[in-house]
């Protein structure tokens, strides 16, 4: 299944760079049970903010940029990069952003909200080079982890990914996910390069169901 050619598109509407949704298109988008809140933590985690400013605006086009149907999300996540899903993890989201080709993204995440839960990301920018988007994704991970995750511990693990050694971060520590009270976590973030761009993994396990072998043999699934 191809994504369609308007998934993710940004058009001028009757929203301009910076507004929110008006009331009607909030209405509309709320009927589709999405939790916005996760999906606006999400955009801000890996700054697309800032990047889509540096770009002369932000318009947001969510209503087009989004999916929930499990085919689809299946679709997107082969589009950023193989990998085996854990069989715990359900498909949640999907998200496909195309900022005149200047900034591509695509986001799959499976179990959102929920401790154990995994985030595939891939991005191009144009003009970028694989050690500035590493800086980037650095800095604004450390950002959204300062918000709702508090870690106590970290180590730095080398994990052979298609070939190729990368640095993972294991992590422990709380998450707070929206609504919900704190629970005790692992966290893994890494990157990698993806089918088109780099890719990034974001995976939470519940402290109670940690296996770090079966984690390490999710990670060196990654393939493109």
């Amino acid at each position: 299944m191809a994504p369609n050619d308007d998934d993710g598109q940004f058009e001028d509407d009757d929203q301009g760079p910076g507004n929110g949704a008006t009331p009607s298109r909030k209405k509309k988008l709320q009927a589709k049970g999405t939790n916005w809140g996760k999906v606006i933590l999400i955009l801000l985690g890996v700054g697309v903010v800032s990047l889509a400013l540096c770009c002369g605006g932000f318009v947001w086009w969510v209503q087009k940029a989004v999916v929930q149907e499990p085919a689809k999300i299946a679709v997107m996540q082969k589009e950023i990069i193989e990998i085996d899903i854990p069989p715990n993890l359900q498909p949640g989201m999907g998200m496909n952003m195309n900022f005149f080709g200047a900034f591509k993204m695509k986001i799959v995440a499976y179990n959102p909200n929920q401790a154990s839960s995994l985030m595939l990301m891939q991005m191009q920018i144009s003009g970028q080079t694989e050690e500035e988007m590493k800086q980037a994704f650095n800095q604004q991970a450390g950002q959204q982890q300062n918000a709702q995750f508090k870690m106590d511990s970290s180590e730095t693990k080398v994990v052979k990914v298609d070939g190729q050694d990368r640095n993972f971060l294991f992590a422990k520590g709380t998450l707070a996910p929206p609504g919900q009270p704190p629970v005790a976590v692992h966290m893994v973030t890494g990157m990698f390069p993806s089918k088109e761009g780099m890719g990034f993994i974001q995976y939470s396990i519940d402290e109670t169901k940690y296996d770090e072998a079966a984690v390490i043999k999710t990670l060196e699934s990654i393939h493109k």
